[in-house]
């Protein structure tokens, strides 16, 4: 009679292999459900950003009696001499700081601005880790692609007017944006010095329909369409091969920049709506939302979108923050994102 081959344990070859074998289909089980619930968490703390923000420009308008400004343009960061109004340069997110307990980082200046541009420099390093995604990157800093030009060693203005943050390899960054409603005012660059009595004249005949934009302070009484039914703040668009890079058109200032598409995107004109792909979709149309992918849309960087699957989360007026499915009707999106066109939705 044939001797049974056995294990050292006293388990058949067999025995083994069949062990072995509904551990790898328990594992292949387990790992979309432990990948689902990953990113359940991430998606959560993505939530939990938007909400601070909410609360924060909520705060803001209570305090001044306006939501945070856009800002001046990418030639600009912010400086805290300059107040919360019109006449200063920086965008939402720097006037922010003082609303989500970053006031020491807010207040760069020393007064004399003898170490203004010291302080200007070192708030452009400094990731604030509400302002990231956690679906998409880690909270730090990331390349900074061209410090030679206006929009890597912008104006923080100063005492002189004119001064210009030093040049640095990299950036604390930003995945949300302002709606900026029609998208008249997303970018720009601004005066080439301090001026208080600067107007951006970039408009067009169409008044901006969104919230936060270029030299915005819109009050709440503003906003006739209410706040439970406006966007306030989006996540942003973006291409998996540029989280890290720089290169991204819509991600290639500091989160402490003045209007431009890095904190500003484009939610649309009801007028305007027509069933394109987001490949063909013209300039002069609403760019539907999506997921983050590498497309090759010359656009991309106006969009709105997320590293989520199925949906993306927005802040509305009221600080209230919603899960929005990337198949919303692009008639719905447009009107949630003008303030006063008179369409309603939930």
């Amino acid at each position: 009679m044939a001797e049974r081959k056995t294990t050292p344990a006293g388990f058949t070859l067999v025995e083994l292999l069949v062990v072995i074998a509904i551990i790898g289909m328990l594992v292949g089980l387990l790992l979309p459900a432990v990948q689902q619930a990953r990113e359940a968490a991430r998606n959560l703390q993505c939530k939990n950003n938007l909400k601070q923000l909410g609360l924060a420009a909520l705060n803001h308008e209570a305090a001044l009696r306006h939501f945070p400004t856009g800002g001046w343009g990418y030639n600009w960061v912010g400086n805290p001499d300059y107040g919360f109004s019109d006449k200063q340069p920086g965008g939402q997110f720097f006037n922010l700081l003082p609303y989500i307990e970053q006031t020491a980082l807010y207040n760069y200046t020393t007064g004399d601005g003898s170490g203004d541009q010291e302080g200007a420099t070192r708030m452009i390093q400094t990731p604030i880790g509400t302002f990231y995604c956690p679906s998409r990157r880690t909270a730090m800093t990331y390349p900074n692609t061209s410090p030679s030009q206006s929009w890597g060693s912008p104006f923080y203005g100063g005492s002189s007017k004119t001064g210009r943050v030093k040049q640095v390899s990299a950036v604390g960054r930003c995945d949300y944006a302002g709606n900026a409603g029609n998208g008249n005012s997303l970018s720009s660059d601004g005066p080439s010095q301090y001026v208080s009595t600067w107007k951006y004249t970039g408009y067009g005949s169409t008044p901006a329909s969104g919230v936060i934009y270029i030299q915005s302070t819109t009050q709440i009484s503003e906003i006739s369409d209410g706040t439970t039914n406006t966007i306030l703040f989006v996540e942003k668009f973006m291409r998996p091969q540029n989280y890290a890079t720089g290169k991204d058109s819509g991600d290639n200032q500091s989160a402490y920049t003045g209007g431009d598409v890095d904190i500003l995107r484009y939610v649309g004109t009801v007028t305007n709506v027509a069933s394109f792909t987001p490949e063909t979709f013209p300039s002069s149309q609403v760019l539907p939302p999506g997921q983050d992918y590498d497309s090759g849309h010359a656009q991309d960087h106006w969009r709105v979108g997320s590293a989520h699957p199925g949906s993306m989360n927005v802040t509305l007026c009221d600080g209230s923050v919603i899960g929005m499915s990337y198949s919303i009707d692009l008639f719905v999106f447009a009107a949630m994102g003008n303030r006063m066109d008179g369409q309603v939705f939930q």
